[in-house]
This record gives C-alpha cells, sequence and structure tokens, in this order.
C-alpha cells in the first residue's frame, strides 16, 4: 500500500493552508503502521533470498543411485538418506514418481513413499529414517528450523515424531541423542510440518573427525525408544514425503529448489554409482577405460572420480563375471579386480587375467552378460 501524502498547500474551509492537525495525524499514525508492517516482512525476504540455506541435500529425493526400493535396515536408500528399522510388518521404502498435474507436490518429480502394516514386538520395534548433515559444529548453539511435506494417506490420528542428533565421528565424544523430540498428529492429505530446535552447543566435545548432526524421522516406535520420540507409540499406514529443508533461524522458508545439477554434485560429494543403467546415466555398456596389460597379467588403469568426495571412498566392483577386457585379440575375462591407491580424486583399477600378452591395450567394460547396475561404487557417506 501506498504512504499517505499530507497535503500543505490547499487552502481550507477555514481559509487555512493544508490539512488540519486531526486528518495529518491520522495519516501519520497509518504511515507508521505500514512501515511497521513492511519491517516486520524484512528478514523472511531476506532467508527467503539467501542461497544454499538449505543444510539437508536430496531433501526432494530427486537422486536414488542405489536403487529404487528398499526393506532392509542399516543402509543408505535415497541419496543421504539412511534407513533403519527392525520387527516391522511389511515394510515399504520406495521412490515414489509423482504424476504430472499432481497437487500436492506439483513441482517434484519423486516423493518418498514409507508404509507398514504393524509390528511384531511392541517394546523393540523401530522405522525411522534420518540425514547426517555433515559438521557437528553445525546449527550447535543456535535456533534452526526443519519444515517438509507429508501426505497422509490414511485418516486423521497418524502420528510421526521428529529427533535431532549430534555425532562426534568413531573415537571422539559419545553421540548426544533425544534432542527435542516431538510428535505431530497429521490431518488426512496434505501436512506441513515445521520445527524450530536449538541444538546443544559442542563445547567441551572430542572431534575424531567433523562428526555431524542429525534430524531423524520415526515412523513408528516401541516403548523401548520412548525417551527418543516422545512417546510416539506403534503406528502404522502409508505416508508421502517432499520438501526437506534444515536453515539456520527460527522461521521456516519456502523450499530452496535448487538446479539438478546442483544437487547431484551434492549427492555424489558422498556416494557416486558409476553403473549401466544408473538412474542418471543409462547406456548398453559401462567402460571404466583404457588400461595397459604389463608382465604380470594384468590390466592397470587410472579411474578418475566425477568430483572430488568427502574422504577417500570405499571402492565396489560388481561381480568380476560382469567384466572383461577388450583388446585387439578379442574380449578377456577376469579373475580379480581391486583398488589401489585410492584416494578421494582418483584411483587406480588392477584387473587380474586368465591370459594376456605384456604391452597391448584394452579397454575394461561390462561383460554381455552384464545386468543393470554393473559398474563400481564409491562410498564416502558419514
Amino acid at each position: 500500500m501506498d504512504l499517505s501524502q499530507i497535503d500543505l498547500d490547499t487552502i481550507q474551509p477555514n481559509g487555512k493552508r493544508g490539512e488540519t492537525q486531526r486528518p495529518a495525524f491520522t495519516k501519520i499514525n497509518q504511515n507508521f503502521k505500514e512501515i511497521a508492517l513492511a519491517v516486520d516482512d524484512i528478514p523472511e525476504a531476506i532467508a527467503r533470498s539467501v542461497s544454499g540455506r538449505n543444510r539437508l541435500i536430496n531433501g526432494n529425493f530427486d537422486f536414488w543411485q542405489r536403487g529404487s526400493s528398499f526393506n532392509t535396515s542399516g543402509r543408505y536408500t535415497a541419496d543421504r538418506w539412511f534407513l533403519q528399522m527392525g520387527n516391522i510388518a511389511d515394510p515399504v521404502f520406495r521412490r515414489n514418481p509423482t504424476a504430472v498435474g499432481d497437487n500436492n507436490f506439483p513441482r517434484s518429480k519423486y516423493t518418498l513413499s514409507a508404509s507398514s502394516s504393524g509390528n511384531t514386538d511392541g517394546e523393540k520395534h523401530f522405522f525411522v529414517f534420518e540425514q547426517r548433515v555433515e559438521d557437528a559444529r553445525t546449527f550447535a548453539g543456535a535456533e534452526s528450523t526443519v519444515s517438509f511435506l507429508v501426505f497422509n494417506a490414511g485418516t486423521a490420528g497418524r502420528r510421526i515424531a521428529l529427533e535431532f542428533a549430534q555425532t562426534f565421528g568413531a573415537t571422539g565424544s559419545a553421540p548426544v541423542l533425544a534432542i527435542s523430540p516431538e510428535v505431530f498428529e497429521l490431518a488426512p492429505g496434505l501436512n506441513r510440518i515445521r520445527k524450530t530446535v536449538t541444538l546443544p552447543s559442542i563445547s567441551g566435545k572430542a572431534l575424531s573427525d567433523d562428526g555431524a548432526v542429525v534430524v531423524c524421522v520415526w515412523l513408528s516406535a516401541g516403548t523401548q525408544f520412548a525417551n527418543r520420540t516422545a512417546g510416539l507409540g506403534a503406528q502404522q499406514g502409508q505416508l508421502y514425503f517432499g520438501e526437506f529443508q534444515w536453515e539456520g533461524g527460527a522461521i521456516g522458508t519456502a523450499f530452496e529448489w535448487r538446479p539438478v545439477g546442483h544437487e547431484m554434485q551434492l549427492c555424489r560429494r558422498y556416494y557416486q554409482a558409476d553403473a549401466m543403467g544408473a538412474y542418471f546415466d543409462g547406456g548398453v555398456r559401462f567402460n571404466a577405460g583404457v588400461g595397459l596389460i604389463r608382465g604380470d597379467s594384468k590390466v592397470y588403469l587410472t579411474y578418475p572420480f566425477s568430483q572430488r568426495m568427502r574422504t577417500i571412498p570405499t571402492v565396489g566392483f560388481s561381480g568380476v563375471q560382469q567384466w572383461r577386457l577388450l583388446t585387439g585379440s578379442g574380449a578377456m575375462s577376469l579373475t580379480a579386480l581391486d583398488a589401489v591407491e585410492v584416494s578421494s580424486t582418483r584411483m587406480t583399477i588392477i584387473g587380474s587375467l586368465t591370459e594376456a600378452i605384456a604391452g597391448q591395450a584394452g579397454i575394461l567394460q561390462s561383460a554381455d552378460s552384464a545386468g543393470a547396475g554393473s559398474g563400481i561404487s564409491l562410498d564416502a557417506e558419514i
């Protein structure tokens, strides 16, 4: 609204120039009110405009390098999201394609679908997923806010819980769990959840590496976990999640839509799946690179990573039977694959051959019978 202007010049009915005091002060009071409302909106407007405010990666579940459906505990699933569960009946944790024109998640390609039909142990069961944000210093001693969308496909009364934690590395101080747990009761349909928390200071804690801060989303919890879940209890049913954000301050702003290429780079700092049939990279064959055969009947090649990883990764190869070395003399099978001289940016691959001609070069690639997903994984997760 435009501010009101006080007329200082027009001749009034009383013969004097300009508005009288009462109309003038009425406009002044209204102007002060408008200015105050505008100033109140400034902090949120600034927060919304800051790029990189979301400390969660893959908060909208765009990337699933490890697969699209999971029913085992203690593993990463969608990129950066870790799943733990036990004594859960019919657990489902999977990538859910979003239909074009979906009114609940209109800008999302996928949502996270999570459900169960119950549990087999009222005391000890658990169903929880989490993201571990690098560096225990993050938000320590300060306000921060988590927000996200969750669609409840069932009836009113379905509940979830949020819990926060701090970890300090394998040989650092003991983890701090059960930080500010809270239960949220969901209405049928779409719910927007927001929670502001002040994480403890880490003064006096011992770090063996940078540690992490953790946001945990509990879907169901036995009585054994009442302290960590604010008494969530046993839950069941179908939920869909999207637009997770964790940012500094007490204001939960709109979800930050980072460019897809940027988000993928952030994911691949922690995990890289270079494979035929991977979600973001199709093709009929996976080629690791060109190597040279030495006199020890082994092929050697340098393998650069697509970007620097968080730390030196753990390297995984698909089954050796899914590989071959293609040379000018034909295709050779391998008996072993090993990674040596592994750094955060590259490694050397050594392939042992059944037969070889020293000095010959060849392409290390997936064999004709290799299935989708054949290739290399690099894991530098927290």
